[in-house]
């Protein structure tokens, strides 16, 4: 910072974080004032001005800073003489006499504690620098600049490779939310996130099934949180002040690639020249416009989120409503081959035919066939009815003792007709003769099986005793 002093009037060169070497290095800065007393008290380089309400003005072709004599506004922090004293008071104009803002404040620890403005070399003779040009590389090389470590956890990246048995680490600055802490007698965990996705993170799923899953995790979802484990001063200072929902700006922290959960992990130990300071901040200040960002991406995010569960309701949805469709179309389909196996059967498992897996044909679409002009179509059907009458009215007369067809010999036969009616109320004659006999009373026809069958004697005759007649020949006329 260079220095020079007029009645009322201050003139000084300032420099901020975004000012690097190499480029433009300073701000000149112009104060004026009716009053001395109003102007800052600017002691040595390393001073720490924050100034309120200033124009830009364009003097001898250079940009300047200059203020407004009835609005200005600086609060100055003298720098300590030593690192064991205790700083200096903050000095306001004589007009002002408030607190500085928090924002004044956040900003005086983070130019202090970055240490990059150091006090301006002192003036070397042109024969000392050709001197120094032949020294050691050490002695000789100029300062390079801290470089600026600070991403965002997408553009995070960790070697996989060792060092002495150890996983390598790369180092980075960052700004997130806290997601989840934990603290144990060794060590702080720290989970944060900025809403930025690297692929080499833990992925957390959710699980629908489990209500106490949300207990445990509660976003984001996905490979967005990055683990940090807080050791030594870091560790005692996170306790009380690092909270749940807020943001943190973490400073040197390193990043290794952990092979046994195949995922990058993050740890803050004791910085060596500065063992009592932590390399966290707690960020109050909601306008920061890193902290602004964050907030924009989360939003995003659980847009975006909600979309996809949405999407995956409905899909479940429509999956469970066709698997269901599927499974009532299979019950259908089994029930109706059972209603067919049934209708075969005539819906008694007592009576079974020759080929079951014929259709039903109802009696109905039967006697609307059309003959095409003919008395008769031989054609056969399985039908499912029930008998109505029979004939002849006695039973004694169903078999006839004569020559079936398709023999040379005499035998008895049966010959009789049954009313049936089928399912759809159609009623016609169906005349059951021989074999189709035997297979429908399940005997054939003889003069012993002639006097009332089971199934076929009257309700007035069942207690009745009867014995059968042993004749052979035919019945008489």
């Amino acid at each position: 910072m260079k220095l020079g002093q007029t009645e009322h009037m201050l003139t000084l060169e300032l420099r901020d974080q975004s000012l690097v070497p190499g480029g433009r290095t300073e701000m000149r800065v112009r104060l004026f004032s009716q009053r001395e007393a109003d102007i800052p008290a600017v002691s040595s380089c390393g001073d720490i001005l924050v100034l309120h309400n200033m124009r830009i003005t364009i003097f001898r072709s250079a940009v300047m800073l200059t203020n407004d004599k009835a609005l200005t506004m600086w609060s100055l922090w003298p720098r300590p003489t030593s690192e064991d004293a205790l700083p200096p008071p903050i000095t306001h104009p004589t007009k002002l006499n408030v607190p500085p803002s928090v924002h004044a404040q956040m900003m005086k620890v983070r130019l202090w504690c970055m240490d990059k403005y150091p006090p301006e070399p002192k003036y070397m003779p042109p024969w000392e620098i050709m001197k120094s040009k032949t020294a050691t590389t050490a002695s000789t090389a100029a300062v390079v600049p801290a470089r600026d470590r600070f991403s965002l956890v997408k553009d995070m990246v960790a070697p996989m490779a060792e060092h002495h048995q150890k996983p390598r680490g790369n180092y980075f600055d960052m700004v997130g939310k806290v997601v989840k802490t934990f603290n144990d007698r060794h060590a702080y965990e720290l989970y944060i996130t900025d809403y930025t996705e690297n692929k080499h993170l833990y992925d957390y799923q959710r699980d629908p099934n489990d209500p106490k899953h949300l207990a445990k995790w509660r976003g984001p979802w996905g490979k967005y949180t990055l683990q940090i484990t807080l050791w030594d001063i870091n560790q005692q200072m996170a306790l009380g002040k690092i909270m749940e929902g807020g943001y943190l700006y973490v400073r040197n922290m390193c990043l290794r690639f952990d092979t046994t959960k195949k995922s990058i992990e993050g740890s803050l130990h004791k910085d060596q020249q500065h063992p009592m300071r932590p390399d966290f901040t707690v960020i109050l200040n909601k306008h920061d416009p890193r902290v602004r960002a964050i907030e924009q991406r989360e939003d995003d995010y659980w847009r975006r989120y909600e979309k996809e569960e949405l999407r995956k309701i409905k899909q479940a949805e429509r999956e469970a409503a066709a698997k269901l469709k599927a499974e009532e179309e299979a019950k259908q389909k089994q029930l109706e081959a059972m209603k067919e196996l049934q209708r075969a059967r005539g819906d008694n498992k007592k009576i079974w035919v020759e080929k079951p897996d014929w259709p039903v044909t109802l009696i109905g679409d039967i006697l609307d066939l059309d003959l095409d002009g003919g008395y008769f179509v031989n054609r056969k059907y399985h039908i499912v009815c029930k008998v109505l009458q029979h004939r002849p009215c006695q039973l004694e007369k169903f078999s006839t003792f004569g020559i079936p067809p398709g023999h040379t010999t005499e035998r008895w036969r049966w010959r009789f007709a049954l009313l049936v009616e089928g399912r759809d109320g159609g009623i016609f004659r169906v005349i059951v003769m021989d074999d189709d006999a035997d297979a429908l009373l399940g005997f054939p026809a003889t003069e012993y099986n002639l006097l009332f069958p089971p199934f076929l004697r009257p309700v007035a005759n069942e207690n009745k005793s009867r014995q059968p007649s042993r004749r052979s020949g035919p019945p008489p006329q």
